[in-house]
């Protein structure tokens, strides 16, 4: 082969990459304003409002499952205040006070009782009774008063009731503790019927509240059902609709040979990473032409000649006087500046996005330093292939 064989297929290569370098940037372009704004955005905001649906479905179920448990422990309290009320009518407590009138008869008949020994013997009773008391009437309700328990938390006002049971009977021990409440029998009845009276308006109070609140949360379950059941039925129709018509998008800026093989999901992944391939790519088809272009006009004894901007093009990374180097700085400038709003923009897509959240973690081609590697290459090959026209320079006439 010749030196003029030579030169030829170096015009004829320089020419086919200046067209296959137009076709990329303009196709690259198309490519990426119909990938980011048609399509990857508006999947995003369709995949974000699907995320959060299920996200509000998820919490209105867990509630919902909560309340249906605080429900059915307030139906157990239920029953087991019908045990307690019938303790409290039962009023075995009242046994207590005849124990103690006929011990103090006892000790008349003995003559051996003394007012020291009659109010330990009262107070004695009186701490018998506040334990039977607590055993059967405060004790079933308090079970349900575990810090864990749902009733707790969805019912304060029963379990604050369920808790002045507790103090009802405190303050009546505190009361009749060393005082002379023993001194005749109807100060003895007295005593313990203002005890089962408390308990009884305890009990009444609690009853009311429990039913309030059992109402309240019947209310809560059937509004959290309508939630979730709305939640499940919204639009699905019309999302799928748009979803179809985002794939039909991408279908027309796909290679056909792609079509089937990528989804929308894996658009939005890798889209950034596609964009850096293809600025990389229109970079050194540019630098590869220019080269081709050097080694095509190096015979050319005249450099006013081989410098004409005529005999080159706006994409050829050669000294062509002022203005048209200008514009050749001009054209890259303004696609790789392009290029990286594209792939900023797209990581920014990305990161609000719920979509990666899980490869971003797992996988090193999503993580911040490669991004960050990622635009050091771009800014870098950029610098590369412009800095021997900066500087007045020709790339090297030797084509590899």
């Amino acid at each position: 082969m010749n030196k003029k064989d030579i030169t030829a297929r170096h015009w004829r290569v320089w020419e086919e990459q200046n067209k296959q370098l137009r076709r990329t940037v303009a196709a690259s372009l198309v490519f990426a304003v119909i990938a980011l704004f048609n399509i990857i955005i508006p999947y995003n905001h369709l995949f974000f409002e699907k995320a959060q649906i299920a996200k509000q479905i998820e919490t209105a179920q867990t509630q919902l499952d909560d309340i249906k448990t605080a429900f059915a422990d307030l139906q157990n309290l239920q029953k087991a205040m019908t045990d307690v009320e019938r303790e409290i009518k039962r009023r075995a407590w009242d046994a207590k006070r005849f124990e103690l009138i006929d011990k103090y008869s006892d000790l008349r008949r003995r003559r051996i009782g003394s007012p020291e020994l009659y109010q330990s013997m009262a107070d004695s009773t009186v701490r018998a009774i506040a334990q039977q008391v607590e055993k059967l009437v405060y004790a079933p309700l308090a079970a349900f008063q575990k810090p864990d328990s749902k009733a707790f938390e969805y019912a304060p006002k029963t379990m604050q009731q369920v808790q002045q049971l507790s103090k009802t009977l405190r303050d009546w021990q505190i009361e009749n503790l060393n005082h002379a409440w023993y001194r005749t029998p109807e100060m003895k009845r007295e005593t313990i019927d203002d005890l089962s009276t408390s308990l009884d308006n305890n009990l009444t109070a609690l009853s009311q509240a429990l039913l309030q609140e059992r109402q309240k949360l019947g209310a809560s379950q059937q509004e959290l059902k309508k939630q979730i059941h709305d939640l499940q039925h919204i639009d699905v129709d019309a999302q799928e609709k748009e979803l179809e018509a985002l794939e039909e998008r991408m279908t027309q800026i796909l290679p056909s040979w792609l079509h089937g093989l990528i989804s929308i999901e894996q658009l939005a992944l890798y889209f950034p990473h596609v964009i850096a391939g293809l600025l990389l790519f229109v970079l050194w088809l540019g630098y590869s032409l220019s080269r081709h272009f050097s080694a095509a006009v190096s015979d050319i004894s005249d450099k006013s000649i081989s410098a004409d901007p005529v005999l080159s093009s706006n994409w050829t990374l050669v000294n062509r006087t002022g203005r048209g180097t200008l514009q050749t700085l001009g054209s890259y400038l303004l696609y790789t500046a392009l290029m990286f709003v594209f792939f900023e923009k797209s990581l920014v897509v990305l990161h609000e996005s719920a979509i990666a959240e899980n490869l971003r973690a797992a996988t090193l081609l999503f993580s911040p330093y490669f991004f960050w590697l990622l635009r050091i290459v771009m800014a870098g090959s950029f610098l590369y292939i412009v800095t021997p026209i900066l500087t007045k320079r020709a790339p090297s006439r030797s084509a590899r």
